[in-house]
């Protein structure tokens, strides 16, 4: 037993190794596609063989470090408070336009899993419905339009990690099984609140005493987030809502310019994103490999009418331009990072989620990964394109 409970670390550890001496995981860093597609190979080879896999407990702190230390990076991008003044837009599309989208891919998830108990759907919604998948956020900075729309794509990732991960998380928790005779403190809902407020206090007071040094990243911010995420896990509470009330209150109180915040969530993004996404394609990646058309077909749906409706209906009222509006709708909002670390998060948790909701969710995500990746370019270049065009009838009135 002992031995067979060695043979999955030295594995991935010899994986991990060959792969950094040869260059292999710093070029597939940069193809999140590549990551999801060759990960979920790995994994439908490795259960084929029936090779022992890592303990759901420790699949469970994993997925809530990696999600916990994206949504303190994302807490330190967008201050709360300001959020709305920042931008509506991004608000509206973090807030209405993902709860709306929770309802359709519930709806959607229904459709394939009638059958079974309403958890199961509810739970496939709230883990689509968190988007992340992954954009090229170089090609919209660089891009010539709007300051209002590139302020909303960017900041729209944030603001839903920080806002709606919290709710979700606590929303998915409560359907766990609670053996009887369990103490207060052992339940989901007690958990999270302590570690919220462990994060927070914390995060307060060492936003009194911490010196941010002149460089271009600022370390002191992630130690105290990363400490708070390891001491909370230590005691059992949530590591997830521990990092976000410390990265909400240090992201609160310290003075930090515009594009350093800018420049603490891309960086976690681009570090934590690969790692996330290729422990989704191991662990539930090849449940997508299935001959079910109806999922694939659902899944489609799910990515493509239900986000963009769900997303529309978010921005009624706002006063935007068409071509921007369209912009939005598109460029973000599909099935991706957060989404993928909150299933297997799920999963090892052991909720009530149907195999065909993990293959339902599992294929929803890789197309989510595909479309965005595919579609960032042509519509930022197309957005670019209908501003010029709009720019000259007023470059000639002046």
């Amino acid at each position: 037993m002992f031995l067979t409970s060695l043979i999955t670390p030295l594995i991935l550890s010899a994986i991990l190794i060959a792969g950094l001496r040869s260059g292999v995981l710093m070029k597939l860093t940069v193809r999140p596609l590549m990551i999801v597609l060759v990960g979920s190979g790995i994994g439908g080879i490795w259960k084929a063989l029936s090779l022992p896999g890592l303990p759901d407990p420790v699949l469970a702190v994993i997925a809530e470090m990696l999600l916990g230390a994206l949504v303190f990076m994302a807490a330190m991008e967008c201050r709360v408070s300001r959020i709305y003044r920042t931008s509506p837009e991004a608000f509206r599309l973090a807030t209405a336009g993902t709860l709306i989208m929770m309802f359709g891919y519930a709806m959607t998830a229904f459709a394939v899993m009638a059958e079974l108990e309403i958890a199961s759907p509810i739970l496939t919604g709230l883990v689509l419905a968190m988007g992340g998948a992954p954009v090229m956020a170089s090609i919209l900075l660089a891009a010539p339009i709007e300051d209002k729309t590139k302020k909303a794509a960017r900041l729209e990732a944030s603001t839903v990690l920080v806002l709606v991960t919290p709710v979700f998380l606590l929303i998915g928790t409560s359907t766990q099984n609670i053996p009887p005779g369990n103490h207060l403190w052992q339940f989901p809902m007690f958990s999270a609140v302590i570690g919220f407020a462990f994060g927070a206090v914390t995060g307060l007071i060492a936003s009194r005493f911490l010196k941010l040094q002149d460089s271009e990243l600022p370390l002191a911010p992630l130690i105290v987030g990363a400490a708070v995420g390891i001491v909370a896990s230590l005691l059992g509470w949530s590591p997830v809502m521990a990092m976000a009330g410390a990265g909400i209150a240090l992201s609160e109180q310290l003075s930090l310019n515009p594009s350093l915040r800018t420049r603490y969530w891309r960086t976690g993004e681009a570090l934590l994103a690969p790692i996330a996404l290729l422990l989704f394609a191991l662990t539930i990646g090849p449940m997508a490999i299935t001959f079910d058309l109806l999922i694939w077909f659902m899944a489609l749906v799910g990515v493509f009418a239900v986000k963009v409706i769900a997303r529309q209906i978010a921005l009624a009222g706002c006063r935007i331009d068409p071509a921007d509006r369209t912009f939005l709708v598109l460029f973000n909002g599909a099935p991706g990072i957060v989404s993928a670390l909150l299933l297997v998060l799920f999963s090892s948790y052991r909720l009530p989620l149907d195999e065909k909701a993990l293959s339902l969710a599992a294929a929803a995500i890789i197309i989510g990964v595909a479309s965005t990746r595919a579609a960032s370019r042509p519509l930022t270049r197309r957005l670019v394109q209908q501003t010029a065009i709009a720019r000259k009838p007023r470059y000639k009135a002046a």
